[in-house]
């Protein structure tokens, strides 16, 4: 008998449990604006906001958080979450006081006026103003020039961005004892990561990686090609005024020592840079 009355409770146990487990609440948003993030957290993203008295339907609360299923921008649905401060349950559960709205001084700051999803790929145009390091270069091919280039950035995780980028540099100088005119054009390629501390509309950056240096130089003397492996580090920042579209500006140097004759120079120096990133 008392096994009888021990597995009966145990069952009892179990269908409560399941029961409860599969409650469904409705809630009803109950303040203007309610945000829905990303994760049950007060400091992560805003997915989107709602209007009051939208209806919702949630399987699933984690401590303070009702996880919810909304529309991303792109019209997929995704999983959310909305404190249950700013909503009130119309059906489902067991009615539980809730807690207080988070102080003014306490609650996160606002999100960003635009934040680019994890996985996204941006791709930016560049002119930028160079100034380079090597003595002889600066005798021969003066001291600045401009080179243009694109990048193209793939976001890997929260604020960590892997970069390629490539560039053109062509310039018309003079020889250093008899001043015929000698023609240089310059490719860097270059890949490395970047670190970007804000994601939103403002985001500066510090970057670091590697380049491929492809030189060739024409004069009356002959032609000459080569290339080489030098490194670069740049900090710039992003400005995002409107979704999708920002301006780039950046300052980096870079260093790159070849031998394509029978004498060695570095074709790296400071580069000023600005652009438009999509």
């Amino acid at each position: 008998m008392k096994k009888i009355l021990a597995f009966g409770v145990f069952v009892l146990f179990l269908s409560v449990t399941f029961v409860l487990a599969g409650e469904t609440f409705i809630l009803k948003v109950k303040i203007q604006d309610a945000n829905v993030r990303s994760e049950p957290d007060p400091n992560a993203s805003v997915v989107k906001t709602l209007p009051l008295g939208t209806i919702l339907e949630s399987d699933n609360k984690i401590g303070v958080w009702y996880e919810i299923m909304v529309l991303d921008e792109k019209g997929a649905k995704v999983s959310a979450y909305i404190h249950s401060s700013v909503v009130d349950i119309v059906s489902g559960g067991v009615a539980q006081p809730v807690p207080p709205p988070v102080q003014a001084s306490q609650q996160p700051a606002p999100a960003p006026a635009y934040q680019k999803p994890r996985g996204s790929v941006s791709i930016g145009l560049q002119m930028i103003y160079f100034l380079p390091s090597d003595a002889d270069f600066k005798s021969i091919y003066g001291k600045s020039g401009w080179k243009y280039g694109g990048e193209i950035a793939f976001n890997l995780t929260k604020g960590l961005d892997l970069w390629l980028d490539g560039g053109y540099y062509a310039k018309t100088g003079g020889l250093t004892y008899t001043k015929e005119e000698t023609k240089l054009t310059l490719i860097p390629i270059g890949a490395g990561l970047r670190y970007r501390f804000l994601t939103g509309t403002f985001e500066p950056y510090v970057g670091a990686g590697v380049r491929y240096n492809i030189y060739q130089e024409s004069n009356v003397i002959g032609d000459v090609s080569g290339g080489g492996v030098g490194f670069v580090g740049k900090a710039g920042l992003m400005l995002y005024p409107v979704k999708g579209f920002g301006v780039d500006v950046h300052i980096a140097y870079s260093s790159c020592k070849m031998k394509p004759a029978d004498y060695e120079f570095d074709v790296g120096g400071i580069e000023f840079g600005a652009g438009i990133v999509f």
